[in-house]
């Protein structure tokens, strides 16, 4: 696991290699189980798919897991994805928002999303407290794009295989275009986003 710490112009945190090997192998397991059009929903204005000004702001396909498993310790994603609060990652930061925030988290909700060819994510911000993104894809790479622009002066993240970005979930971003080539469509051979959205109140997506 590899730490990156950023405070300009606001506060974020980029992790590489998140999950160790037999993490990884676990959260595939369930990934490839999941990529099915009757698991993940294709977002949709009537699904709840993020909107502004009435225009869909969201086209992948994705679910959350919190909804569909009554015992988090069934999932494989969610018996492992809250290391994220079990570790000084936060309390180490210079941050004064990392630095308190896990003081005031008491719930979080977890959502895969999936990305394949013309898929994208307009800017939006997340109702949340704090966002965590991973992306996953199976390599050797087959699409271009999926990058991630955050703030107001968008700052480029890029897509890179188990890597996490951690951020204030009130910062906007957005996710810009997946190309594809038609030869690799419908392999689960696109982009994966495993969403943790961590909360301090009653909000349940």
């Amino acid at each position: 696991m590899q730490i990156e710490k950023y405070y300009e112009p606001f506060p974020y945190i980029i992790i590489d290699d998140y999950y160790e090997k037999d993490e990884l192998s676990l959260i595939w397991e369930e990934l490839e189980f999941l990529t099915h059009p009757q698991k993940l929903r294709r977002a949709t204005k009537e699904s709840g798919g993020a909107q502004k000004d009435g225009k869909l702001l969201k086209y992948n396909y994705h679910r959350y897991l919190d909804n569909l498993y009554e015992d988090r310790n069934m999932s494989n994603i969610l018996s492992v994805n809250r290391k994220l609060f079990d570790q000084d990652i936060f309390k180490t930061n210079e941050s004064w928002f990392f630095q308190n925030v896990t003081n005031t988290i008491n719930m979080d909700f977890t959502q895969v999303g999936y990305y394949e060819n013309n898929d994208e994510y307009g800017l939006h911000h997340d109702h949340s407290v704090v966002t965590s993104l991973t992306w996953l894809y199976k390599e050797p790479k087959k699409f271009t794009g999926g990058d991630l622009y955050i703030g107001d002066s968008e700052i480029k993240i890029e897509c890179v295989n188990n890597r996490t970005l951690v951020f204030p979930s009130m910062i906007k971003h957005k996710v810009n275009t997946i190309h594809m080539k038609e030869e690799h469509l419908n392999q689960r051979l696109g982009r994966y986003c495993i969403s943790q959205f961590a909360l301090t109140s009653i909000y349940k997506p």
